[in-house]
């Protein structure tokens, strides 16, 4: 999976350069007043970043050669306008309103009330296919027992459907101010499970163009390896708890998102990790 270091314009003309495999003959083809490839690296025209201030999102593909064969692929840069507060909505913004955790709605509400991000959880189904639910089971059912068309038959207590990755996503993105938390959750079902639901996770986002937004968190420490390995510039953090910021740095795991009782047990880890 070929990707860029960087999805977003801070006011510096060069966005970032292109990581995984051995990539050469790198070529703007399309939007080429706004795009240049140059030392390296992909790069905004003068034009492109007045362009980019204005539309607040660009599209850019780049062709290529990837060990040898020609290869294209599109990415969405975006200007950056991510808010700089500390609040990340859980869930969504559910609890004080008439709305159900995990819903498009309270997705929507979490970027009204301008979040630095809204968290949300993600299963897979019987038939792959990947749904946005805290718990493993929905009205009962067991998600990954069930195909999404049977899970489907039920609703959210808010009247919604069962919303897939894909929607929630597409939702996300039509604003630029709140990033999107992706929580993958573990499963019972086995490793090779837990890597297919990783990889198909990550899969999305790029055909999507939604690196720029996504972020990704979980318990299952293989399965934020799986998405580093298919995306080395994903942003990336473990919840566990139970990894030094020491053993996360070896393994080039960017980021941990602990419970406060973790560093209260382990006093020098805040000081560790910004070190």
């Amino acid at each position: 999976m070929v990707t860029l270091s960087n999805y977003i314009f801070s006011g510096k003309a060069a966005i970032g350069r292109l990581i995984n495999g051995s990539v050469e003959k790198v070529e703007v083809v399309s939007n080429r007043e706004y795009f240049i490839w140059k030392k390296g690296l992909l790069q905004l025209t003068k034009k492109g970043e007045q362009a980019i201030r204005e539309k607040k999102e660009l599209k850019v593909e780049l062709a290529y050669l990837l060990d040898g064969k020609p290869e294209k692929k599109a990415f969405r840069i975006l200007h950056d306008q991510f808010h700089r507060n500390p609040v990340i909505a859980h869930r969504g913004a559910w609890k004080t309103l008439p709305t159900t955790e995990n819903s498009i709605k309270a997705l929507q509400q979490a970027v009204t009330l301008g979040c630095a991000g809204s968290e949300f959880d993600v299963h897979m189904t019987k038939d792959d296919s990947l749904v946005v639910n805290h718990d493993a089971h929905f009205k009962g059912k067991a998600i990954e027992e069930y195909t999404y068309a049977e899970l489907s038959q039920d609703r959210l207590d808010n009247g919604e459907i069962l919303p897939t990755l894909r929607s929630y996503l597409e939702e996300g993105m039509k604003q630029y101010g709140t990033k999107l938390i992706v929580e993958i959750k573990p499963t019972d079902k086995g490793t090779d499970r837990a890597v297919i639901r990783a990889r198909k996770t990550a899969e999305l986002v790029h055909e999507l163009g939604a690196q720029a937004w996504v972020s990704y968190i979980s318990f299952d420490y293989n399965i934020l390896l799986t998405v580093q390995q298919l995306d080395p510039t994903a942003h990336l953090q473990f919840l566990n708890g139970n990894k030094s910021p020491d053993e996360m740095k070896k393994d080039g795991m960017p980021g941990l998102d602990y419970h406060y009782s973790v560093f209260q047990k382990n006093e020098n880890w805040i000081a560790d990790a910004k070190k």
